[in-house]
Formats: structure tokens, C-alpha cells, sequence
């Protein structure tokens, strides 16, 4: 039974190699029973050494409880970049990613107060995708939702004396904010005080009296979850 679950949770590794990304290498092995197999890609990130920065939100794997296998020695990090969530079995010396077709579980990053889980929302081609998101809050019929980025930009050479050349470099882009309402799909958040008062135009006075009063900022993530929980009591 423990195996099928994992099945369903998991995938395997699947990485282009290109400039843009890291490259892996990747030796498949199988574990299952009659209900599914898992694949499991044991992988070993090579840098490379022609792109600065990194990928990741954190380079560091950091010690995780997921969803139904809190007792594994797991770590994990998020490739801000891809949007995958590679995990570290301690156990094992295995690398393996989250699968992101299934929305039923959370990865919660002990120590960090912080919790990842998968969302469907819209992109930005207009297609309907499922995305890990960080679970800023969840209260009544309101989820916060926070979406990490890193971009990537290609190298630059200079064409003449006055252009400066450029390495290939990955850097923190800016995080967009998701909200879901109810069992709705997760929607793009503006956090623009008169904003979410014309999102939630029924209460949009109490709204700005509350952000008034409290000398709340919506630009910090902190204060704009005290908005999101005093919305949620309306």
C-alpha cells in the first residue's frame, strides 16, 4: 500500500541539458508491487560553470516532513527556475522531484515555517498548469498564495568597446502573489491596497479602515496575511 502511494506522488527525474539549466546524471531503478511501480532517478547535479548564480530559492537541501512519509529521512529544495521540488532521501543517497499532477499532499520545510503545495492557476500563455506555490495562509474559504521565481539570462557578448560582456547567470526574480477562493482555481493577486479592495468590493471600506487603523504595509508579506485572515472574517 506504502508503495502505491508513493507511486502516485511521485516521478521520476527528467531534465534537458542545456545552458540554462544544471545538468544531472540519472540511473533508473524501479521499486514497486502489483499496484504501480516508482521510478526513482539517483541523481548528482553538475554545475555549470559557465552560468553564475543558481537556480534554487535556497542551494541547500533543508530537512522536510512530506504528506504521509513523515517518518522518511527526507531534505528537500525548489528550483525556482523549473519549478520542481527535488528531494533528498537521506536514507538512500536518492534524488528524486515531486510530481506535480497530484495536489493531495504538502512539503513542509521544517524550521523555515514554510510550506509548499500544489496549485492549478493560469500562466502566462493562458493555459491552465499546476505550480508548487508557499501557502502564506489558509483561512475559512481564503488561501494566500506566493509563487517563487528565478530567472535566467543568457550571455551577452560585447560587440563593441563601449558593451560590456555578460555571463550567463540565473537571479531571484520578483514573487507573485495567488489567491484561491473558495475551490477555485488560484488567481493572480494584486497587493495594491486599492486593489484588494475592488476584489473584495462588498467590504472594501471595512477593508482600508482596518489597513489604516493598523498602519499595515501590503508590500510586506506579513502584514498583507493579517489583511488576508481579517478578509477571511468578513
Amino acid at each position: 500500500m506504502k508503495n502505491i502511494l508513493i507511486a502516485s506522488l511521485l516521478m521520476s527525474f527528467c531534465f534537458n541539458i542545456s545552458t540554462a539549466q544544471e545538468e544531472y546524471v540519472a540511473d533508473i531503478n524501479q521499486i514497486g508491487n502489483t499496484g504501480g511501480s516508482l521510478m526513482l532517478s539517483t541523481a548528482k547535479p553538475r554545475t555549470n560553470i559557465n552560468v553564475e548564480g543558481t537556480p534554487y530559492i535556497t542551494e541547500s537541501y533543508f530537512p522536510i516532513k512530506l504528506t504521509s512519509f513523515e517518518e522518511r529521512n527526507f531534505q528537500a529544495r525548489y528550483n525556482g527556475y523549473n519549478g520542481d521540488m527535488e528531494v533528498l532521501d537521506v536514507d538512500k543517497g536518492s534524488v528524486f522531484v515531486l510530481n506535480k499532477n497530484f495536489n493531495n499532499y504538502k512539503v513542509d520545510f521544517i524550521g523555515l515555517n514554510k510550506t509548499y503545495k500544489v496549485f492549478k492557476y493560469v500562466d502566462d500563455s493562458g493555459v491552465l498548469s499546476n505550480d508548487f506555490f508557499v501557502v502564506l495562509t489558509s483561512n475559512n474559504n481564503l488561501k494566500l498564495l506566493k509563487k517563487e521565481n528565478v530567472k535566467f539570462y543568457g550571455e551577452r557578448i560585447a560587440t563593441s568597446t563601449y558593451d560590456k560582456p555578460r555571463k550567463a547567470n540565473y537571479k531571484r526574480g520578483n514573487d507573485e502573489y495567488y489567491i484561491v477562493i473558495g475551490d477555485t482555481n488560484a488567481q493572480p493577486f494584486s497587493t495594491r491596497k486599492k486593489d484588494i479592495a475592488k476584489q473584495f468590493s462588498g467590504s472594501s471600506k471595512k477593508i482600508l479602515d482596518y489597513i489604516k487603523t493598523n498602519k499595515l504595509k501590503t508590500s510586506k508579506d506579513e502584514d498583507l496575511i493579517q489583511v488576508i485572515n481579517y478578509i477571511s472574517t468578513l
